[in-house]
């Protein structure tokens, strides 16, 4: 055994929940940005935080995917008991970091050039400027680095110590808001430095966290057992051959927000529908998180039960895992929708709302939504990293694209340009779409998955 058999037995259910809150705190960096854009009695501050939705998921993407791959292959390796191994994808993740974070970085600076031609109003476009451009030029020098040291954490199944980075790395999102934000004025440019510097951190105690283990790892020392036939690639393709699909996953949702902000434009007072749109998002995304959690727990967890040879007991640990994430997401999203959802709109649209009464009743009405959108999001959020962990990313990618364009896309101009048709509004047209869409891209999802863990199953 490549690990003390505590670490190997610890079911998958038990190993997500403390991930489950780290991503929730993680999360958290966007309701507290907004929440201080609240605070200050911004509307356009809350709009553009709502509007960078996108952008940040696509920055995740990167960094989920990047992480993903290496986890993967790092869970691999530690479940042959291959050092060797493990020392070379560590050299080729610092090698793919040294090359992308530069150019992220300068991307983010271009970006800025490209803001003026979007056709917002003025004061979002100053706002959105100022906020998207802290971010994206800041967040890959301070984010990206904790990849190798969080991947390491994962691989050994120390989730503990990922959930203790995510509420450092919150707490000190809080700290730093309240300093810049009311100490200093500084406005949305305070709630984006915050954000960018927190990230420092999670990234120390994640650093300390994966020097320990490896020590550990290595004092205990393990006979190495490769596969058979060997590793199916060398560490740089196999880290980006793992990567792409949970990137191209997180890219579409982002460019499925593009679009949505990109319909949403052309509407009457397109500033407050864009506000309500991206409090619906910040709300389903967290209900949602605890299912985001565990899915970077099935990675590691399926990757290395299936390199241990224990292929038959996953279809079981997945249907507990799936069974927790529901019940929280209902905990989660039915007090949001149907208990304060009054209460809550009126709170993200601040004056915005107070001008436009209506838009309070319009976004309540889409936050009634959540629990029947989380839901439906739910099996496609947690078990589509199934695929990476069984090395089939061809269906990770098949998935994903068949969820963006033959679900996801069409939906969204039926739900904008019919929904009025029906005597909805073209928002709640737009989420209707979105759900659908999930939903059929989760039962989707399903199926694929229990066709690939059935190949694992001894015969």
């Amino acid at each position: 055994m490549s690990q003390p058999s505590t670490a190997m037995e610890k079911t998958l259910w038990r190993m997500s929940i403390p991930i489950m809150i780290s991503f929730t705190a993680r999360f958290l960096f966007g309701l507290v940005d907004m929440g201080y854009a609240v605070a200050i009695q911004d509307p356009d501050a809350v709009a553009a935080i709502g509007f960078y939705i996108p952008i940040q998921t696509l920055y995740g993407a990167v960094w989920v995917g990047l992480s993903a791959g290496f986890t993967a292959n790092l869970s691999e390796a530690m479940g042959h008991g291959d050092d060797a191994r493990i020392s070379r994808l560590k050299q080729a993740a610092m090698r793919l970091l040294l090359i992308l974070i530069p150019i992220l970085s300068i991307l983010g600076g271009l970006f800025l050039w490209v803001i003026p031609h979007f056709g917002l109003e003025p004061g979002l476009t100053q706002a959105f400027a100022i906020y998207a451009g802290v971010l994206m030029i800041g967040s890959p020098l301070t984010g990206f680095w904790s990849i190798i040291p969080d991947s390491i954490v994962k691989a050994h199944h120390d989730t503990h110590s990922t959930m203790v980075a995510g509420l450092v790395s919150t707490v000190a999102n809080v700290a730093l808001n309240t300093l810049f934000v009311f100490g200093f004025g500084m406005g949305i440019f305070g709630i984006a430095l915050a954000t960018v510097l927190s990230r420092f951190a999670s990234l120390g105690y994640a650093l300390i966290r994966a020097h320990r283990l490896e020590q550990a790892r290595l004092a205990v020392g393990t006979p190495p057992s490769t596969p058979a036939g060997g590793y199916r690639r060398a560490p740089i393709p196999g880290i980006v051959v793992l990567a792409l699909p949970s990137m191209l996953a997180y890219v579409l949702m982002a460019v499925e927000g593009g679009v949505v902000n990109v319909l949403l434009t052309g509407l009457p007072n397109s500033t407050v529908a864009i506000a309500s749109y991206g409090a619906y998002a910040r709300m389903l995304g967290l209900a949602l998180m605890p299912a985001i959690g565990a899915s970077i727990a099935v990675l590691p967890f399926v990757s290395r039960r299936r390199a241990e040879g224990r292929g038959a007991i996953l279809g079981r640990e997945l249907r507990e895992t799936f069974l927790l994430c529901l019940l929280l997401a209902i905990i989660l999203t039915v007090p949001m929708a149907w208990i304060f959802n009054e209460s809550l709109a009126a709170l993200i649209l601040a004056d915005k709302g107070r001008e436009f009464p209506e838009t309070i009743r319009i976004t309540a009405e889409i936050l009634r939504l959540l629990p029947l959108a989380a839901l439906a999001a739910l099996p496609f959020a947690l078990l589509r990293p199934v695929f990476e962990a069984v090395q089939q990313a061809r269906m990770g990618l098949a998935i994903s694209l068949l969820r963006f364009f033959a679900f996801a896309l069409p939906l969204l101009f039926v739900g904008r340009y019919y929904a009025p048709q029906l005597g909805m509004t073209p928002l709640t047209g737009l989420v209707l779409g979105l759900v659908v869409a999930s939903l059929l891209a989760s039962l989707a999802t399903v199926h694929l998955v229990r066709r690939s863990l059935q190949r694992e199953a001894p015969a």
